[in-house]
């Protein structure tokens, strides 16, 4: 009849819930797998990421070695070109025409003066980098003893004093204890430069 209800009889329930709990087993059984195999394929994919890792590492290890290895090349180059044809110094900047062994900076103390600072730089492929911390020649200490970080290198020292004095700066060859460059300290006249190719002195 229309609109009549129909009513299921124990049985059918029965069959339906036993129905839904085998698809319901057979569902879970699929996910587990699933989840399983999902699983190994992360480990996989971990274990080639690490591996990926190590070799990127080694790369740039190889990398770094061969950019250093360049840029102390140029870094020669760059020395072996100013010692080639160096500038004329002036009475501000002092000009190193040989290589410098042990380099140090000597200010003349027989004269009343101001403590003289000092900044040392090396050239290299990309520009000029300070070497070491600023020196300060105290007003009563002769010399200081000048970083070298690389061999056969360019390097500038940057000076600069107080105004209102007048005495001589040297650059000297550790070795052999003599002046290879000379500036000039004047009451308008208290900073400069000098420019040398550097070594260092084995003890």
């Amino acid at each position: 009849m229309r609109g009549a209800v129909v009513t299921p009889t124990p049985t059918r329930s029965r069959l339906a819930v036993a129905l839904c709990l085998v698809l319901a087993a057979a569902s879970g059984v699929h996910a587990q797998e699933s989840s399983t195999l999902t699983s190994e394929e992360i480990e996989h994919l971990r274990t080639e990421v690490q591996k990926m890792g190590s070799s990127i590492q080694t790369m740039s290890r190889d990398l770094g070695r061969e950019l250093a290895f360049v840029r102390d090349r140029l870094s020669l180059v760059i020395a072996t070109t100013f010692l080639t044809s160096p500038p004329l110094s002036s009475d501000v900047v002092g000009v190193a025409r040989v290589p410098v062994f042990g380099p140090r900076i000597e200010a003349e103390t027989s004269r009343q003066r101001d403590a003289l600072n000092v900044r040392v730089k090396r050239y290299d492929a990309s520009g000029l980098r300070q070497v070491g911390n600023d020196i300060e020649v105290g007003s009563g200490q002769l010399q200081a003893v000048l970083p070298v970080d690389q061999n056969g290198a360019l390097y500038v020292i940057e000076w600069w004093t107080s105004e209102g004095y007048t005495y001589s700066v040297q650059l000297r060859d550790g070795a052999s204890e003599l002046p290879v460059a000379t500036v000039q300290v004047r009451p308008l006249q208290n900073k400069g430069r000098f420019f040398y190719v550097a070594y260092r002195l084995e003890q």
